[in-house]
């Protein structure tokens, strides 16, 4: 006769063996119920959705062909995202070297995280002037330049308008336009046939080495724009100090200011030069 080895099981086990054995068809039946219970919530979910669904057809398809046909409910929104266009102030004409004549004309970027980059032409009555390339960083105010025009009239066109956005703008700019002028003086010519020198150290206090940094340089005579001039400056590196001459070969009245403006697109990442060149 086999004996069965309950020794080896604990107290505890043998209760709740026994506790088990007693309660087995209440919890099977408790098992059907909560499974019966789960099944019809799940079918119950699931016809609502399909309700709500059969329901919100109508209006659904009505906001599809509004979109489709007049984009009434987006328009908004997008012109909302939209950057602002250009300021664009009046073309300038100065006296320019040789007879010529120099044209300037301030523009202002009003967007705060937009870059704008376009091309750009002072067009004569022969529309002969060549087309260049420019930028204007967000919310900022710069010129835009063409030297030694035959004529004395020009009007500027702004073709090939690209925005880009920039959310960290401010810190770019902190980070990569660090220029410093010193040592800078207006020396005019003492007599007829000398130039009229603009001369300065430019110093790169970034930590980039630049292929190339323009300088925009304004005269100033009674607090109007005079005569302007502009000079590419290659291969500016970081912490380099460099010394610049920018002349003016013709008469100028009396100069009482200038300013020197460094141009650079700190967006523009082909412009840094690799580490080592």
């Amino acid at each position: 006769m086999a004996v069965t080895p309950t020794h080896q099981l604990t107290d505890k086990q043998l209760r709740f063996s026994y506790w088990y054995v007693s309660h087995k068809l209440k919890l099977r039946r408790y098992l059907i119920i909560f499974l019966i219970v789960l099944s019809c919530a799940l079918w119950l979910y699931a016809g609502w959705l399909g309700v709500f669904y059969i329901i919100g057809i109508p209006a659904e398809q009505t906001m599809i062909n509004r979109l489709v046909t007049t984009g009434a409910y987006i328009q908004p929104q997008i012109e909302a995202l939209k950057p602002s266009p250009l300021q664009i102030g009046e073309v300038k004409v100065l006296g320019g070297e040789n007879s010529r004549y120099d044209f300037i004309s301030q523009i202002r970027n009003p967007n705060a995280q937009w870059l704008a980059t376009f091309d750009y032409q002072f067009a004569d009555s022969q529309n002969q002037a060549a087309i260049k390339h420019g930028f204007i960083p967000p919310g900022e105010e710069k010129y835009l330049l063409d030297l030694g025009h035959d004529e004395a009239q020009g009007k500027l066109v702004i073709s090939n308008l690209q925005w880009q956005k920039f959310s960290n703008s401010d810190y770019v700019k902190n980070d990569k336009y660090r220029f410093t002028i010193s040592d800078d003086r207006f020396i005019a010519g003492a007599q007829a046939g000398e130039p009229n020198r603009l001369v300065f150290n430019i110093s790169n206090d970034s930590a980039y080495n630049y292929w190339q940094v323009g300088i925009q340089a304004f005269l100033y005579s009674g607090g109007n724009e005079s005569a302007v001039n502009y000079i590419a400056i290659t291969q500016l590196k970081a912490g380099e100090k460099r010394p610049v001459e920018i002349d003016w070969n013709y008469q100028l009245p009396h100069i009482d200011s200038y300013e020197i403006i460094p141009e650079l697109n700190i967006f523009d990442n082909s412009n840094i030069m690799p580490v080592g060149q």
